[in-house]
């Protein structure tokens, strides 16, 4: 899985925001991740509805 963060509107160029970081995740990366957010807010986070990312 891959994620990318965009600049902050104060970076724009040419009025155009860019990815400035991107994060890959391989399985194991991912399956740590998700431990990290069950361990902060509980099983239940993976089964509610959150709302828009």
């Amino acid at each position: 899985m891959q994620l990318a963060s965009f600049g902050s509107k104060a970076a724009e160029s040419n009025g155009r925001r860019h990815v400035t970081q991107t994060y890959q995740f391989d399985r194991n990366a991912a399956a740590t991740l998700v431990s990290y957010f069950t361990d902060a807010f509980g099983e239940d986070f993976l089964t509610e509805p959150h709302g828009d990312a």
